[in-house]
């Protein structure tokens, strides 16, 4: 309010102030009653963004064979040999 040199111009800011809050106030009810409409799809939205995170993270695994059947592996009675470097080529999907 310093940069208001008159009161005139003091309440016109102030109005307009307020009525930046009430428009919020306003957009903050809508977001309410749209979240509480729209949540089984933004949930199901969230789900698809996380699986793809996940995969992407499998995927840019640094250059090592990461398979999603390796807990498997691990119990395997057999030893399998994984390479430092794979050819994604040869791996069987």
């Amino acid at each position: 309010m310093a940069l208001a040199p008159t009161t005139e111009i003091r309440l016109m800011l102030a109005g307009v102030a307020y009525f930046i809050l009430f428009l919020d106030w306003l957009a903050m009810l809508g977001a309410n009653m749209a979240v509480r409409w729209f949540s089984p799809l933004l949930l199901l939205i969230g789900v698809v963004l996380g699986v793809n995170q996940v995969a992407l993270g499998i995927q840019s695994d640094g250059g090592r064979c990461l398979r999603v059947d390796s807990a498997r592996r691990l119990h395997s009675p057999r030893k399998l040999k994984i390479p430092d470097r794979c050819d994604y080529r040869s791996i069987p999907l």
